[in-house]
């Protein structure tokens, strides 16, 4: 299986608000690409030194 046959997105826990068109848009399942992959993770950390460790993490799942 390769990259493209898997989808990813950013989630949060719910006590998280986040307004943002941009925050929201990384909530939704989009295909798997190495370059938004590394900007969903850098989105994660960022995520989590704001809001606390855990908070947010990158989900993954493969296409059926």
């Amino acid at each position: 299986m390769n990259a493209t046959d898997r989808e990813m997105r950013l989630c949060w826990v719910a006590s998280v608000s986040h307004d943002a068109h941009e925050m929201r848009r990384m909530n939704v399942w989009q295909p798997m690409h190495s370059t938004d992959l590394s900007d969903l993770k850098i989105t994660m950390r960022v995520g989590n030194e704001i809001y606390g460790p855990g908070t947010h993490w990158v989900e993954t799942r493969a296409l059926v």
